[in-house]
């Protein structure tokens, strides 16, 4: 759920990233049009209700004359098999030895109807664009590529990215720019329908309580007695009987916190041994067994880990609990915004191909 809840621009513009344009002919003079991209799978494409392929679709007509190398002509824009083959091979040069025969033929053939069907939908969009004279100021570009970093996993650069792309500066504002006016399109053809109710985002909350829950957690405090790199059995054995000892005095009444204080090699010794709420699995091995075992308020025995010698008090053991909806009310709203968003796009795209002249030349 978390990685679905951001704004659809920034969705459509992590999709665009890696893009490189495709050229095209009309009347034989070069125009911009489709893009596809080049190393990692596209997105797939948007569904259209009652086409299963552009083979099949109603909004193809066949073509008396063949021209040379055209395989598919959106409103006079052209798409040839040269262009498709360039894509094709560049895409499959990092997995083709990977791969048996057999599997390298089914690859192009799907990559093959998927530039394609790309080609006629970013063509249809772009027209759409220039129609309604929408346009993306360098601000709203420079916000939607600070935008779509945000968006990156850990380790992940843009530039990275690029680089493995050989997608340039410009080429990159270019598509974003696409992105930022294609946002544009869709809003303007939602109207006031973008935003979710509040009936809408209870709704969907009730009927999906189940992902939104606080795991398993406790809340903790030690006292650490640390071991050191080269002790060795005898050093080891008097820090272990030193923490053994802490632990007598807090069973006969010692005050935790002041213990902490004066004994703990932990850094949380400064808020008496206090770490907090932690889930299952964020402490190494042992801690984590021993803290979700212990009884609340339970002085447990001495826990050995790599760090040293442990006297752990549970405070608070909480079971899995929902999450109220207040928490996560902005979450689902934009997860809600980004699905309309996506049925609108896909409305608008259905509308556009019945408009269309698209004409398919030979099968893809």
């Amino acid at each position: 759920m978390k990685r679905m809840v951001y704004a659809f621009c920034s969705v459509l513009l992590i999709l665009v990233i890696l893009v490189a344009p495709i050229g095209c002919a009309k009347e034989d003079k070069p125009k911009e049009t489709a893009a596809a991209p080049q190393q990692a799978p596209a997105p797939p494409p948007i569904p259209l209700p009652g086409a299963a392929g552009l083979e099949s679709s109603t909004a193809l007509t066949a073509a008396p004359a063949v021209p040379s190398d055209v395989l598919i002509e959106v409103d006079g824009t052209r798409l040839t098999d040269g262009q498709i083959d360039a894509i094709v091979k560049k895409r499959l040069a990092a997995v083709k030895e990977k791969l048996t025969a057999e599997k390298r033929k089914k690859l192009r053939d799907d990559m093959r109807k998927r530039i394609v069907d790309d080609f006629v939908t970013r063509t249809l969009l772009a027209n759409e664009i220039k129609r309604r004279n929408l346009t993306a100021s360098d601000k709203e570009i420079s916000d939607a590529i600070e935008q779509v970093k945000g968006t990156l996993q850990p380790g992940t650069t843009l530039e990275g990215l690029m680089k493995q792309s050989g997608t340039t500066q410009a080429q990159l504002r270019e598509e974003i720019a696409f992105g930022v006016k294609l946002d544009k399109l869709v809003q303007s053809s939602m109207g006031k329908q973008g935003k979710p109710t509040d009936k809408e985002i209870a709704a969907f909350y009730e009927k999906n309580k189940k992902t939104f829950t606080i795991p398993e957690s406790v809340r903790a405090r030690h006292i650490l007695i640390a071991k050191s790199t080269g002790d060795d059995e005898k050093t080891k054995a008097e820090k272990k009987a030193k923490a053994e000892d802490i632990r007598k005095q807090l069973l006969a009444g010692g005050n935790f916190m002041e213990l902490a204080k004066k004994y703990s090699d932990c850094p949380s010794k400064e808020h008496g041994g206090d770490l907090g709420e932690f889930p299952r699995g964020q402490m190494v091995k042992p801690f984590d067994n021993a803290a979700f075992s212990q009884k609340v308020n339970e002085i447990g025995p001495v826990v050995e880990t790599d760090f040293g010698y442990h006297i752990i008090q549970v405070q608070e053991h909480n079971a899995v609990r929902p999450m109220p909806l207040e928490k996560v009310k902005d979450r689902v709203s934009l997860y809600l915004e980004h699905q309309k968003k996506q049925q609108a796009l896909v409305s608008l795209v259905k509308k556009l191909r019945e408009k269309a002249k698209i004409v398919l030349y030979k099968p893809v």
